[in-house]
């Protein structure tokens, strides 16, 4: 081949690059920033993005947010509206989230007149014991609000940037039954394990022996943990814009299983707990209620809990308002589910 072709070859090649990989990334929509209008959603989903744009959309519907870390998609703002009446919930908590993360959200729905009379505030450990993996993942790649990119440049950064590993992980996920994750953006904002929910559904033990074995390597005692000292201070300025903005704030540490909170030296989750409430002040600890952390049936990992233990820490946090032993949130939260599009079987 002459130098001649081989140099048109080449230009000829980096053109289809050029446009292949910008088309492919935007017809797949991995990050679901381009709304193509794909049946299930994608795990890769940039919800940073799109529930902020989603609130920008409908201002005033929502004027309660809850907020957090994974953990929190538990927490479904149905529950929330009937057990505080006059307020509406929408889940702004975030895959990994972290507080600057939060706060970040909170600032840029600020500028456009949005700002919640109350917030729900789950407290994880991860992000203040170690430093999020993935921070520049597209998934994670905040609103324009957040960033101050202009619209039409912001997108640039998805044209290029999923794997063609994450579009084609997409195309198989819409031809499933089920898909392995739901976003609600448009609705309460939470998301939802439909597979997992659906496994757990139809054999709680048997989830709970696969997903949840019983051997551990943690080393006796726990570790000793050294914590991120950034994670607080941000904690502490969502705490100060909390209080400046007026807005009224629940604080709770999670109940984590039982596997985690043995992994941790009680030093230093007491140092954790500690710290927690010097920032927050006053807030409900679930660490401690062992009738939850014990339970492995309440939980879909070592991390993540299922929406009865949500209802329970509502119940329990707005005290005699809902009672579920009388049958208050989770009853009515059960008539919910029943009329939602992922039905547990």
């Amino acid at each position: 081949m002459s130098l001649c072709k081989w140099n048109l070859l080449v230009v000829f090649m980096l053109a289809v690059c050029a446009i292949g990989v910008p088309a492919f990334n935007v017809v797949t929509d991995p990050y679901g920033v381009f709304h193509m209008g794909w049946k299930h959603d994608s795990p890769a989903f940039d919800e940073r993005y799109l529930k902020v744009e989603h609130l920008i959309e409908h201002p005033g519907k929502h004027n309660a947010f809850i907020l957090g870390s994974s953990m929190m998609g538990a927490f479904d703002p149905v529950v929330m509206n009937i057990a505080t009446p006059g307020l509406s919930w929408y889940n702004l908590s975030f895959l990994g989230g972290t507080p600057k993360e939060s706060l970040d959200a909170l600032t840029a729905l600020s500028r456009r007149g949005i700002i919640p009379k109350q917030v729900l505030v789950g407290i994880d450990f991860f992000p203040f014991r170690q430093d999020s993996a993935g921070e520049d993942s597209p998934s994670r790649y905040p609103h324009p609000l957040v960033t101050g990119e202009h619209p039409l440049l912001w997108y640039r950064h998805f044209l290029f940037a999923s794997s063609f590993w994450t579009g084609a992980l997409r195309v198989i996920s819409e031809h499933s039954a089920l898909p392995d994750i739901h976003f609600d953006i448009d609705g309460g904002g939470r998301y939802r394990l439909v597979k997992q929910e659906n496994e757990m559904a139809a054999d709680p033990a048997g989830y709970a022996k696969r997903h949840l074995p019983h051997a551990e390597d943690a080393k006796a005692g726990g570790s000793e943990v050294a914590w991120v000292e950034g994670r607080f201070e941000d904690l502490a300025i969502l705490v100060a814009w909390l209080k400046a903005h007026n807005v009224e704030a629940r604080y709770f540490i999670h109940p984590f299983n039982h596997r985690l909170l043995d992994s941790v030296s009680k030093r230093s989750m007491g140092e954790f707990r500690a710290r927690i409430q010097s920032i927050t002040g006053p807030l409900a600890d679930f660490s401690k209620d062992d009738g939850i952390t014990r339970d492995d049936l309440n939980y879909f990992d070592t991390k993540h809990y299922t929406q009865k233990v949500a209802n329970t820490i509502v119940a329990q946090m707005l005290g005699d308002e809902v009672n579920p032993k009388a049958g208050g949130v989770v009853a009515l939260n059960a008539a919910h589910l029943a009329k939602q599009a992922f039905t547990l079987h």
